[in-house]
């Protein structure tokens, strides 16, 4: 692991990192959310490794417990 950070909303873990693609796991609690963010330079990848989440998508709110791609310049 090349880094862990404790947040108000969980912790997230970086496992690899590139010029060009990062890839973290993400803990998010039940009754914790992310932050609503936009990134205008990048694609995410969401894989739900258990259970299930709600994913707002550019204020369309979804269920989701299988991957999930928000790309880039989405809400």
């Amino acid at each position: 692991m090349l880094e862990k950070s404790d947040r108000p909303w969980g912790r997230y873990e970086v496992f690899q990192e590139a010029a060009n693609y990062k890839v973290k796991s993400i803990h998010v609690p039940p009754g914790k959310r992310l932050p609503y963010q936009r990134h205008s330079k990048r694609s995410e990848h969401w894989y739900i490794a258990d259970g299930t989440g709600q994913v707002t998508l550019n204020g369309k709110v979804n269920r989701v417990s299988r991957p999930c791609y928000p790309k880039t310049g989405t809400w």
